[in-house]
């Protein structure tokens, strides 16, 4: 499709599996008007230039792929109901089905993949460890609300080492940390909700949230990372060689080679919204509303919406 056609699609993640696959989670509008939650999972193919959908009947929030042979997709839904999938077939998964997992917690609102393992994080600091095809436990001794517990907290995104410490970031700027097992809550600079976090190298965390927060901590304290490059919200962030780049509610930025936050040039969709930035295999894919685009370079954009 080309870029000035209009896609019946509205765009909500997405994930780079690998140099040739890709996958987004969309909805259809008209359909979404009708009240219904069914996603379409959308895996597009750089060797063919092609787009396949599989239809999921609940709304799919995030993506996220275990690397593996063959890789496996992890689709998430809101109250924690999973499509996985590889090239062996689909089934479907669920994190907890009991009283004492969403459906009395709270929605679940990420996936993603930790070195080898899958980590789904939601409302009441919930977080769950994916052990194995349709097992999920509990990694949050410490780190989840009490039942009970009236003050508004959850999780937005989760990053890790690959070593088993991990950093959580969410509601009302609330970030935890887990080192040797154990979670703790660091001192946050913010009361405004954080959306993602990236560890983007051995002393550098970055975080990114409500009305342009940005914020990195370098090993002592999270501080502020003052710009004057937009006050709307950002929502993700992710590193590509010495470039970061972030999604925004009115646009795409970067920060290239540690320099000032500035707006990225990628057409008619230069305003956004983008709410989802990946960056894998040689990659970066920017997941807008209305857009798909990738670049092998940052700089020059192609235009792949279904």
């Amino acid at each position: 499709m080309a870029a000035s056609d209009a896609t019946p699609y509205s765009f909500m993640h997405g994930s780079i599996q690998d140099a040739q696959v890709l996958r987004v989670a969309a909805q259809i509008d008209e359909i979404t008007d009708t009240g219904a939650d069914e996603t379409e999972v959308m895996m597009y193919n750089l060797s063919t230039r092609k787009w396949l959908s599989r239809n999921i009947e609940f709304r799919v929030i995030a993506l996220t792929t275990l690397p593996g042979k063959p890789p496996t997709l992890i689709a998430m839904g809101l109250g924690g109901d999973v499509m996985a999938g590889n090239a062996q077939g689909a089934w479907e998964e669920h994190v907890e089905d009991t009283e004492d997992g969403p459906k009395r917690r709270g929605d679940i609102r990420t996936v993603t993949t930790v070195g080898q393992e899958v980590y789904a994080a939601g409302m009441g600091r919930q977080l769950y460890r994916r052990k194995g095809k349709g097992r999920w436990v509990r990694a949050d001794d410490g780190l989840v609300q009490p039942r009970g517990t009236l003050q508004a907290s959850g999780l937005n995104a989760i990053d890790g080492t690959g070593n088993g410490d991990l950093v959580g970031v969410g509601f009302l700027g609330e970030i935890w940390e887990r080192r040797q097992n154990v979670w703790r809550p660091m001192d946050s600079p913010t009361s405004l909700t954080l959306q993602d976090v990236k560890i983007l190298g051995p002393t550098l965390t970055v975080a990114c949230g409500q009305e342009g927060t940005l914020l990195a901590y370098q090993g002592t304290a999270w501080e502020p990372l003052e710009h004057q490059a937009t006050e709307a919200d950002i929502w993700s962030l992710d590193r590509f060689e010495d470039q970061v780049f972030f999604g925004a509610e009115d646009g795409l930025y970067v920060t290239r080679g540690g320099g000032p936050l500035e707006k990225v040039d990628v057409g008619e969709h230069s305003d956004g919204p983008f709410r989802r930035v990946h960056c894998h295999a040689g990659l970066i894919l920017a997941v807008g509303t209305k857009a798909v685009l990738i670049s092998k370079d940052g700089k020059k954009w192609q235009d792949i919406t279904p």
